[in-house]
């Protein structure tokens, strides 16, 4: 083997009998260069070159299957050795290697913003109760220094030097007051606002929310307060029911932003928007806001209208996490979106026979059940009701998502390690049922059930079951299989495009007269995903290679397109490829800022 260097532009190249060379064209060996380093290279051979490698210090760190790359590496300031390895079909080997020197990055100037006092209103406060409010500021060279430029505080309160009013106040009132903030610089900065403090009297009721789009709550915040971004409530109950006449919505819709923390207790909202001016209850960071309750429903969803949006649900003893019109407090609700949540651990003892994780329901004052045309998108539900190992396979047991509507959507969401019922369950008055682009894995009782009861003398009819993963899911003591199709009698229902596997006693029971099944797919725990656990640990992304990939359909029953999601689980768009995936991940997808949807 010799080695020959071209004598100006250092191009670097390695040959074997003189059938073989790996050339490098960028950087010049010995030449001072700027990170990102750009890495050109070729490779020859008598037998084709089947991939090449990048290495820097010994670590790959780009690979390409070709028999040549360019390579834009990220480097330390420093002296590093690049290696380029090529391989060739017979399995022959070639490597050679230079040094660099990656200059060290320059730092332009900080630059200096204005100074600016942020804070613009203050939570009141209570006459006997402790108060404590910290001003905040931007802008200029922290650390900052406050001082009271002219008015007065409340009585018996103080402002320190690091911006913090506290005390106990003894008088009720408004009191007006300018404050001073300067920044640390040699050139001193300096910015002066007057604000408003009250004082509430200990029996005083909370003041109206201001009639504005957003709304804001958080742990640290008081239910006393006027749930603006700087003096937020502390509950959701609080903002629901001042929401009214006094307050109204916004016109075009109204946010509630959940700050991160933890929540306890029953949440029950029953205000309602319109189509076009919804009510949004996010939380701000995406599981952020965790909700938690001993027993009971975690949330009561009773108006309609409305968005729930990304929070974790971390466990309840009851059955319901989340649920529609749940009991004599609302009638007919509809239209709720249930977006983006993480929910886990509820029915904690294991073995519940009530309801579901997600329950959507409706009925009119004589409980017949209603239209619901509701939407659970995009979220992730692991280990309920103790998981598939801690409870028995049951029809009546806790399920994913129950559906007992008609027009209801149910799309991209990841179900994994139910215990006890199915996945997704449809029961009751159910038409016009679109469940397409879910993941459900290990759901002990089976994965999607179409069902009816003969009391409504509806059967289930434009019902689409198109693009889901089924695996690993059923029971042999309840014979459900991957999707049970215990009630199809009615027309228009389109089951196609599935992706099932280890399902017990079979992928399919029941039958549906008349309605297309179609192209169902095949896989293996390894095959189809990034890393099956058939817990929540798992990856369930596609992996390279699976069934699922370009497999999907946009079919929909007749009158009821479109009903492919236009986005995944992760908020990434379908598109991707030119065609659709099936489960709840399109294949390479990424995380878009959140909230997506």
């Amino acid at each position: 083997m010799k080695k020959s260097f071209a004598s100006l532009a250092f191009i670097t190249t390695l040959t074997m009998s003189g059938f073989a060379s790996v050339s490098v064209s960028s950087p010049t060996s010995g030449a001072t260069v700027q990170s990102p380093v750009k890495v050109v290279a070729s490779a020859t051979s008598r037998h084709s070159i089947t991939k090449m490698e990048v290495l820097v210090d010994g670590k790959d760190v780009y690979s390409a299957k070709s028999s040549s790359l360019t390579a834009s590496i990220p480097m330390s300031s420093g002296a590093h050795t690049i290696t380029v390895d090529a391989w060739n079909s017979d399995g022959r080997s070639y490597s050679d290697s230079l040094s660099v020197k990656v200059a060290a990055a320059s730092t332009p100037p900080p630059t200096v913003s204005p100074l600016q006092l942020t804070t613009s209103t203050l939570a009141p406060g209570t006459v006997g109760s402790s108060y404590s409010a910290t001003l905040a500021a931007k802008g200029g060279t922290p650390p900052y220094t406050w001082s009271l430029a002219s008015g007065s505080l409340p009585a018996s309160l103080k402002l320190s030097t690091s911006g913090t009013i506290s005390g106990t106040p003894t008088t009720a009132g408004v009191s007006t007051f300018a404050v001073t903030v300067k920044d640390s610089a040699t050139s001193l900065q300096a910015a002066t606002e007057t604000l408003s403090l009250t004082m509430n009297s200990a029996t005083s009721t909370p003041p109206p929310m201001p009639n504005a789009l957003n709304y804001y709550i958080s742990p640290s915040g008081s239910d006393s307060n006027n749930c603006t971004a700087s003096s937020p409530c502390k509950t959701i109950n609080s903002i629901d029911s001042r929401l009214g006449s006094s307050s109204p919505l916004g016109s075009s819709g109204t946010v509630i932003n959940v700050a991160p923390g933890t929540y306890s207790g029953a949440i029950v909202t029953k205000r309602s928007g319109t189509a076009n001016a919804r009510i949004r209850y996010i939380s701000t960071t995406q599981y952020g806001a965790i909700l938690t309750k001993g027993s009971g429903s975690i949330w009561e969803a009773n108006g309609s209208y409305t968005d729930v949006v990304g929070f974790d649900f971390a466990g309840s003893s009851e059955s319901n996490a989340i649920s529609t019109d749940n009991g004599s407090s609302a009638v007919g609700t509809n239209h709720v979106r249930i977006l983006n949540n993480r929910i886990h651990d509820t029915a904690s003892g294991c073995n519940s026979t009530e309801d579901a994780v997600i329950l959507l329901n409706a009925s009119d004052a004589s409980g017949s059940y209603m239209a619901g045309d509701n939407e659970v998108s995009g979220n992730l539900l692991y280990h309920n009701n103790c998981g598939q190992a801690g409870s028995n396979p049951s029809n009546s047991g806790q399920h994913g998502v129950y559906s007992a509507l008609s027009g209801d959507v149910i799309s991209n969401n990841v179900i994994v390690d139910q215990g006890g019922g199915w996945c997704i369950q449809a029961y009751h008055r159910v038409t016009n049922w679109t469940v397409v682009n879910n993941t459900m894995a290990a759901c002990g009782n089976g994965g999607i059930v179409l069902d009816d009861d003969s009391s409504t003398g509806v059967s289930p009819q434009n019902t689409t079951i198109v693009n889901n993963i089924v695996a690993n899911s059923g029971a042999s003591s309840t014979g459900n299989g991957g999707i049970n199709l215990r009630d199809c009698g009615g027309s228009n229902n389109v089951i196609e495009n599935n992706l099932m596997y280890g399902n017990t006693p079979s992928n399919y029971t029941g039958s549906c007269s008349g309605a297309t099944l179609s192209s169902t797919q095949s896989g293996t725990n390894s095959t189809a995903f990034v890393n099956y656990t058939g817990t929540g640990a798992g990856n369930y992304q596609l992996k390279t290679g699976s069934a699922a990939i370009t497999t999907g359909s946009t079919s929909c029953a007749s009158g009821m397109s479109p009903c492919t999601p236009t986005i995944d689980f992760l908020g990434s768009s379908r598109s991707q490829g030119g065609t659709i995936d099936i489960g709840a991940y399109q294949y390479g997808s990424t995380d878009p800022s959140y909230p997506w949807q």
